[in-house]
């Protein structure tokens, strides 16, 4: 029972931290375009490689985070549904676990799309057009 309690403990404890890092530095599509942007103007003759790594830091690790953060809530949710009837489980563990929802927009049956989470694909759609200005303004330059 002490070895469930405290791989519960840990993962919990790894899911908070976690969380709290990404509450403080997740940046918004238009922040990370931004910062992008700025880095390019500071030095516009970067490499290859040094833009790959530029847009990496800045814009990929933000997609990277997104999804171990969903996989790290998922073994919360799975170790509480597996320890629930070994150990107590505290409730704060209990309600950050229970709010576990997988976040896949899209299944693919019979070779076709379906949409499984419409709301997801409407938050997305929505901030791309509000950041439709500057959409176009970076990709117009891009082409120039």
């Amino acid at each position: 029972m002490d070895v469930a309690k405290i791989r519960l403990e840990n993962i919990y404890s790894e899911y908070i931290d976690f969380k709290n890092y990404l509450q403080k530095n997740i940046k918004t599509p238009k922040e990370i375009q931004e910062e992008v942007a700025q880095k390019i103007k500071e030095n516009p003759n970067l490499s290859p490689q040094e833009l790959s790594e530029t847009v990496f830091n800045i814009s990929e690790k933000q997609t990277i985070y997104k999804y171990d953060f969903n996989e790290l809530h998922k073994q919360l949710f799975y170790t509480v549904i597996a320890y629930k009837d070994v150990i107590e489980i505290p409730e704060e563990v209990e309600l950050e676990a229970y709010t576990y929802k997988p976040n896949r927009v899209f299944r693919i049956k019979n070779g076709v799309e379906e949409v499984i989470d419409e709301q997801v694909k409407k938050d997305i759609l929505n901030s791309l057009q509000e950041n439709y200005n500057n959409i176009i303004s970076f990709f117009q330059n891009q082409a120039s």
